[in-house]
């Protein structure tokens, strides 16, 4: 996966870069995560966004959706609709196994950041995971099921 985008050099935004790497090489544990959430809430009150930013993506690694989704909420609550804010909502998103709403963020994000090599990336990476999903829940259906599933398809197409 891609890494979170900061939104400035602060102490979160550092957090969120350490993040990112320790991720990255698998070196992340409950004692990492809460001193990481400790620094990053050092700079709460002057680099909020990126606090948020730290906070979603902790809850991601946590694998607590509902939080991930509580704190990037409050983003574009209050910052509006960014790219780093979609971007990293995804971000997220991807990393809890929520492929389609993670979809929907990333591409909420390429509308803003069309160009953004970060972004063609991640829904790369999100597509090939949603097919993955698809082919492995496909692979309990019975014949049965998968002959009923095209023949709905194919007469949804003709409407």
């Amino acid at each position: 996966m891609a890494k979170h985008v900061a939104h400035e050099e602060s102490e979160a935004a550092k957090v969120l870069g350490e993040l990112a790497t320790r991720v990255e090489s698998d070196k992340v544990d409950e004692f990492t995560l809460s001193r990481l959430e400790k620094l990053a809430a050092s700079s709460k009150d002057s680099d909020w966004i990126n606090y948020i930013y730290v906070m979603g993506a902790i809850s991601a690694i946590r694998d607590d959706v509902d939080a991930v989704r509580k704190y990037y909420t409050q983003a574009l609550d209050v910052e509006g609709n960014t790219f780093k804010t979609r971007f990293n909502f995804a971000q997220s998103l991807a990393m809890v196994g929520k492929f389609a709403e993670s979809y929907v963020q990333a591409k909420a994000a390429e509308t803003i950041s069309p160009t953004s090599e970060h972004i063609t990336g991640l829904m790369e990476n999100i597509s090939s995971k949603m097919l993955d999903e698809m082919w492995e829940d496909m692979k309990e259906d019975t014949e049965e099921d998968l002959t009923r599933m095209c023949m709905m398809n194919f007469a949804a197409g003709e409407k």
